[in-house]
């Protein structure tokens, strides 16, 4: 009777297993195309397509691979249409998921705005701070391509108002960290500010935050408070306001501010180092610039650099002297060889002399606009 009802229970156990895939691929249809998916949909596509269609983009396994792409494009296609329906996603957990739903509203761009602006207020603070990055990622202008072109745009207003009452109340600083930086992608110089004021914040996840979002906004204004970051504890923060003041736009609105802070560092070595390090990294950006002005801070940073040399010796750290070279040899003067030369007699520190080789290999490639061309 025992083995009579192991026999019994064997079978079972055997007929589940092989009726398995017949059962898996019953509740499961197998992956369909999206021409096929869309083939009955009429003008506008159901909920369910669109559902389905999201499966095929995100569900990154061999099944699915051969539909990846086109079902991506077909939603980015349809555009806000797609995005209601796209958002129930917006809280998931699921890497693959999270990277295909970014992809897809970045893509569609500043007409997922209105429906992003809700999610600000779910009780999922990882909601609201997915929705936060993907307000800023979709600014309307973002989709100018000129980066001093100061906000916000009238589209963006809506947006902008909802981010700011929003970070007014948050208490969660991960979420506090994307609305800042989705308020940074606004340029809205009004709110320069509001975004300074978390600077000199507890949370080093906040002051990194608002360095990005001021590097953002095109702004004078902006520059003072990005020069206060130079001297913040931690060398992250440091190095975000270092490459918010080296772009072109940001690096000339704050040429004047990193030749003074260069010259007389309120905040110390750490500071003065930070301004010669985005002084270099602004000439870098310019260096194909042939303008009168790019050509007249050129001269202003040698000058500087000369200056720099001639202040005594106790005043000036090593670190400072070795970057003041990275600076002149972005100057491309014709006199910052012969300068080089000159101060290597004078000094014995490796770094500084390593900061020496690199300049004059910067010098000897010159200038881009200039390569190629007979000396």
């Amino acid at each position: 009777m025992k083995n009579q009802f192991l026999t019994k229970r064997i079978f079972l156990i055997l007929a589940i297993f092989f009726t398995m895939p017949a059962l898996s691929a019953f509740a499961q249809n197998e992956p369909r195309p999206p021409e096929e998916i869309l083939s009955d949909s009429g003008a506008i596509p159901s909920a369910d397509m669109i559902r389905e269609l999201f499966i095929n983009c995100s569900s990154w396994d061999e099944a699915h691979e051969p539909y990846t792409d086109s079902s991506k494009q077909a939603l980015i296609d349809m555009g806000a249409l797609a995005v209601p329906i796209l958002l129930e996603n917006l809280g998931t957990t699921n890497v693959l998921k999270r990277v295909t739903l970014d992809e897809i509203i970045k893509a569609i761009g500043h007409d997922s705005a209105q429906f992003l602006i809700p999610y600000l207020q779910s009780e999922n603070p990882d909601t609201r701070r997915h929705a936060a990055n993907l307000i800023g990622e979709t600014a309307a202008i973002k989709s100018s391509e000129d980066l001093s072109e100061k906000g916000p745009h009238p589209d963006d207003q809506l947006a902008l108002d909802a981010l700011v009452s929003a970070l007014i109340i948050e208490t969660d600083w991960h979420v506090s960290s994307s609305l800042i930086g989705a308020l940074g992608y606004m340029r809205d110089s009004s709110e320069i500010d509001l975004i300074a004021g978390y600077i000199t914040d507890d949370e080093q996840a906040l002051r990194l935050s608002a360095v990005v979002a001021l590097g953002r906004i095109p702004d004078q204004e902006a520059v003072p408070h990005l020069i206060a970051a130079f001297s913040d504890p931690v060398m992250t923060v440091r190095q975000a306001a270092v490459l918010s003041l080296s772009t072109k736009t940001m690096g000339n609105l704050g040429f004047e501010s990193l030749i003074g802070t260069v010259k007389l560092s309120p905040f110390g070595t750490a500071s003065r180092i930070c301004a010669l390090e985005s002084l270099y990294r602004y000439l870098q950006a310019v260096a194909s610039d042939d303008s009168n002005i790019a050509d007249m801070q050129r001269k202003r940073v040698f000058d500087m650099v000369f200056d720099l040399w001639s202040t005594s010796e106790e005043l000036i750290s090593w670190q400072t002297k070795g970057f003041s070279c990275m600076v002149l040899a972005y100057t491309y003067d014709e006199r910052a060889q012969g300068f080089l030369d000159q101060i290597e007699t004078l000094v014995r520190h490796p770094f500084i002399l390593g900061k020496i080789r690199e300049a004059r290999t910067i010098l000897q490639t010159g200038r881009p606009s200039q390569r190629g061309t007979s000396k």
